[in-house]
């Protein structure tokens, strides 16, 4: 028998736990802001040794063992690693190829053994949080038509422009953050109704407002997903009430202000779309790149397969210009993720990347309700692959960053659950054990 003073002793040392959770979950939160805020600043890519600062905070460096997609993942990490040192002395870059693989192995080690000891749920409502105030300075960003945010925080973006950025130094990375935003505000609802309204139609404002075509079909695609498999027979009145009652009043004071944003919101959709069919526009190139990469593979069988290595896409940009749509050449990016994962680690890494976007789609198809963090996190992650369709996240640190917390959430789900379904079955499997015990004993 556990004594008073005994079960004292184990409720004080769980509150402990619950504390040093709490703070390890906050901490960690903080530094993902820190680095979203400076990382491409002055201080260019060193931000994300911050994570470091993890280690120490560790509940002991634990190696867990690895769930289903972080073995993918890893393997991935391993085999890019090993295509690109045996093609090195083709590289565009080494520098740039060294230093995204540095800020890569940072992020996976700091994450390997710190990310067990947060409460996923806390993390993800600070994240939804943080996505919200970014939401309110998109909008600022925008009636002010200059990236105000950007320019403070020395990401080098002055200029005028429609297509607001945020925190970040590019409107694609914003649409993307906010669109995890997005799917937070709804798996995680505020408790308000009133203020969910808002809160939504300030992210979906503030998606449009990026301008990117990419995040406007995955928050479409995820929202598709997501209510047909809760909501498909049922939607609260309440909220479409207050969303018109929202919608009504925002563009009445936009008017008052002597500013139109539905107008303004129905130029960009229009902007944008017409755009996509004129020569020369993102979508037109991103066509032509596709084109020139497939005419190339057919007669480079080996790199099709295996790839040659980080950045191989830019070198074949070099290479290869565009020249079959538009009158002006192309050699940024490629600007689509998966064809640049053929260009780096071939069909081989193509179809590991694949396989983590597929378990993401079966784990929140398999889902119930009650699971949230496995909602949240698999719709981000199918959300973001919709999105790098057209730009390269695996370039951004601050995305990979994001995208290994998610993958590690989820893996983490799957391994509770299975947990649950196996302590159940034993508690029932003693169960029948009993009653035939029982039986036998009155026979």
């Amino acid at each position: 028998m556990i004594t008073l003073e005994e079960l004292k002793g184990i409720r004080n040392v769980e509150k402990i736990e619950h504390g040093l959770t709490i703070g390890r979950t906050s901490f960690l939160c903080w530094i993902i802001v820190a680095i979203i805020l400076l990382q491409n600043g002055p201080l260019n890519n060193l931000p994300i040794t911050l994570l470091l600062l993890l280690i120490p905070t560790a509940k002991g460096l634990i190696f867990h063992k690895p769930g289903k997609c972080e073995k993918v993942v890893l393997f991935y990490g391993v085999y890019l690693l090993i295509i690109t040192l045996l093609n090195f002395g083709d590289n565009f870059d080494p520098n740039y190829t060294i230093n995204l693989f540095i800020q890569y192995f940072i992020i996976y080690t700091c994450l390997k053994f710190t990310i067990v000891n947060i409460n996923a749920e806390k993390f993800l409502i600070f994240l939804r949080n943080f996505g919200l105030v970014l939401s309110a300075f998109c909008l600022v960003e925008a009636l002010s038509k200059k990236h105000i945010w950007a320019s403070i925080l020395g990401k080098g973006l002055t200029e005028g422009t429609t297509r607001v950025v945020g925190f970040f130094n590019h409107p694609i990375v914003c649409s993307c953050f906010l669109l995890i935003t997005l799917i937070l505000t709804i798996v995680f609802p505020i408790r308000k109704k009133r203020t969910q309204v808002v809160a939504i139609i300030g992210v979906v404002s503030a998606i449009i407002l990026t301008q990117s075509r990419s995040a406007w079909i995955a928050a479409a695609v995820v929202l598709f997903i997501y209510l047909l498999k809760f909501h498909s027979h049922r939607i609260d009145r309440s909220y479409l009430i207050y969303g018109m009652l929202a919608v009504g009043i925002a563009f009445m004071v936009s008017i008052a202000l002597g500013y139109n944003v539905a107008a303004e919101i129905v130029r960009f959709i229009s902007t944008r779309i017409q755009g996509s069919l004129e020569a020369g526009e993102g979508h037109i190139v991103r066509i032509e790149i596709i084109l020139n990469s497939f005419e190339y593979w057919k007669s480079h069988i080996g790199d099709l397969f295996f790839g040659r290595g980080k950045n191989y896409g830019l070198l074949f940009l070099k290479y290869n210009p565009i020249k079959k749509f538009g009158t002006f050449t192309w050699s940024a990016a490629i600007d689509n993720q998966y064809i640049t994962l053929i260009h780096e680690t071939g069909l081989v890494g193509l179809i590991l990347i694949f396989y983590v976007i597929a378990m993401a789609f079966k784990r929140f198809t398999t889902s119930n309700k009650i699971n949230k963090i496995q909602i949240a996190v698999s719709l981000c992650l199918i959300g973001n692959a919709i999105c790098m369709f057209f730009y390269e996240g695996l370039n951004y640190p601050v995305m990979v960053l994001l995208y290994m917390i998610f993958i590690f959430l989820s893996d983490f789900q799957e391994t509770y659950v299975s947990n649950i379904k196996i302590e159940k079955l034993e508690i029932d499997d003693g169960k029948k054990g009993k009653e035939y015990s029982d039986t036998q004993r009155k026979v």
